[in-house]
């Protein structure tokens, strides 16, 4: 009697985790820089565009971008402005600038010695390889964080 209430037991924790499981794809944002810190400060700029279940279509290139950052608690930043930068074939260098509003600031607690700002952009259509250049304001210094936008095919979760 045992053994076969072990191999239902196993069987379903297996079946569980496989169901379970929710590896994604979808747009996100990298930095040359170390962790997307800017290179006079040690705020660390990230975001998201679109993700979805691994099993689903590919997201488009137009959607909004969760974005957010992480600050020392002894610095005073905020983010001024977020431009698109996209390079054309012939080499010119196109930018716009791309809406956003601040979804919540000040959020502590998360890590210690640091605060964080939240921000979501406005739809935006972009190509892979685009960089988006978001300006700081850092201590009453400006400073521009690039991030590159690139497509991840699987992320486990």
């Amino acid at each position: 009697m045992r053994t076969p209430l072990v191999i239902i037991v196993v069987t379903l924790a297996a079946v569980s985790v496989t169901l379970g499981e929710s590896a994604h794809k979808g747009w996100h944002t990298y930095s040359d820089a170390p962790s997307g810190r800017s290179k006079t400060s040690a705020v660390k700029v990230s975001m998201t565009g679109s993700i979805v279940d691994i099993r689903k279509p590919d997201p488009e290139a137009n959607c909004q971008f969760k974005g957010g950052l992480w600050a020392n608690v002894k610095d005073k930043v905020s983010v001024q402005k977020i431009y698109l930068l996209s390079p054309k074939k012939s080499g010119v260098l196109d930018s716009r600038e791309i809406t956003f509003d601040l979804v919540r600031t000040n959020v502590t607690g998360v890590v210690k010695g640091k605060y964080g700002i939240e921000f979501r952009t406005a739809k935006t259509a972009f190509l892979k390889g685009d960089v988006f250049a978001v300006i700081l304001t850092v201590n009453d210094s400006r400073t521009v964080v690039f991030l590159r936008i690139v497509f991840e095919k699987f992320v486990p979760h």
